[in-house]
């Protein structure tokens, strides 16, 4: 049903981040690649590494991680600075700010 389709899920700190899991987990089976990115609270309530193994793609925790933005790299826009995901972008519009490692 979402195959082909790109999702970026962003999950911040709260006790459903751990619904997030199930919501990545549902996403992936109907077909669609996934995109998790966590603030520093989700980091507390749900380690990244739950998250890349579900998605099969790193779990971006860091706006300035260079091994992490490449990740999603092919969702640039010319928008934003040249190596800058495109998802990186809205979220600093829209005052969601990762977790730093």
């Amino acid at each position: 049903m979402l195959e082909g389709k790109h999702i970026v899920l962003g999950v911040s700190g709260s006790i459903a981040a751990y619904k997030a899991v199930y919501l990545l987990r549902l996403l992936t089976e109907a077909g669609a690649s996934v995109s998790p990115v966590l603030t520093r609270g989700a980091t507390r309530f749900v380690a990244p590494l739950t998250f890349s193994a579900l998605s099969g793609r790193r779990a971006v925790t860091s706006l300035w991680a260079p091994a992490e933005a490449g990740q999603i790299g092919r969702h640039q826009s010319a928008g934003a600075q040249p190596g800058f995901p495109r998802h990186q972008h809205h979220l600093l519009q829209s005052g969601i700010q990762p977790a730093e490692e």
